[in-house]
This record gives C-alpha cells, structure tokens and sequence, in this order.
C-alpha cells in the first residue's frame, strides 16, 4: 500500500451536495466536516447548503455556528425554515467564488489585511462598572401629553 491509500484509509467519502446531516459525524469531527464539506460546496459552485445538527441541546448547533461565524466563505447563516428542520438545521449562504485571473507578469497578487486588524480602534477599552456596584437608574420618559 501506498501513502495515500495510508491516508485515506478511515476517510469517509461524503456526496457534495445541498446538504449534510451531522448526526453521523462524532462530535469532535464536526468542525473539521462542515470546513471541509463547505469548501467543497463552495468549490463545486453551491451558494445554499443546509447542515443538519439536530435540536438537543443545542449544541452542535452553537459549535456549528461558532464555526460558520469564523468561516471568511460564508456570507450569511439562520436557522432552517419549519418546514426544513427548524432550529435542528442551519441553512448557509455561502460567498460566490472569485473568478481565478491571472495576474500580469511580474505583478504579485493582492493581499487582504484581517478584517479584525482593519476595524480595531486604538485607545481604551469602555470603562465597566465595578462588581457588586449596581447599576445607574434609568431614566423614565413622561408620557406624551
């Protein structure tokens, strides 16, 4: 046997297509499947995919949206209409991949700065209030006379 059969060994080939249930992956696979499961969607030119994780407790749907939340290909995520799982499923949209364009000779692909770096504001964090101090009252508006 060779490397790749090695490898490849206790893979489990899963059909790309619209959706995927979770219920067969162990829990501490998931994030790694729906990666790479929404990669190859992606790849293949899948906009909206739906993973199936269940109701529960909810949560493999929390892992499930950590994960989505951190993911720069997707572009918006919700939980699956009534008719389509409900919150036991989360419908993906994911962003349309970028045509590949060959840069011109001696020119070097654009890089993108993080967006967290970009948005980051210099300066202090927002004073907090000190544990066990309560909290200012609120004002009360007068009713319209």
């Amino acid at each position: 046997m060779d490397d790749s059969e090695d490898e490849a060994e206790g893979a489990v080939v899963v059909p790309i297509g619209e959706e995927i249930d979770l219920h067969s992956f162990a829990p501490r696979d998931v994030p790694a499947v729906v990666a790479d499961y929404l990669a190859a969607c992606r790849e293949k030119g899948l906009r909206l995919v739906r993973l199936v994780h269940g109701r529960g407790k909810g949560v493999q749907r929390a892992v499930v949206r950590r994960l989505l939340a951190d993911l720069e290909a997707v572009e918006a995520f919700a939980d699956a209409p009534p008719a389509a799982g409900g919150w036991g499923a989360t419908v993906v949209r994911l962003r349309p991949t970028a045509p590949t364009v060959p840069a011109p000779p001696g020119l070097a692909p654009a890089r993108r700065a993080p967006v967290a770096r970009a948005l980051a504001r210099p300066g202090p964090a927002p004073a907090r209030r000190p544990p066990g101090q309560p909290a200012a009252p609120r004002r009360r508006r007068k009713p319209p006379s």
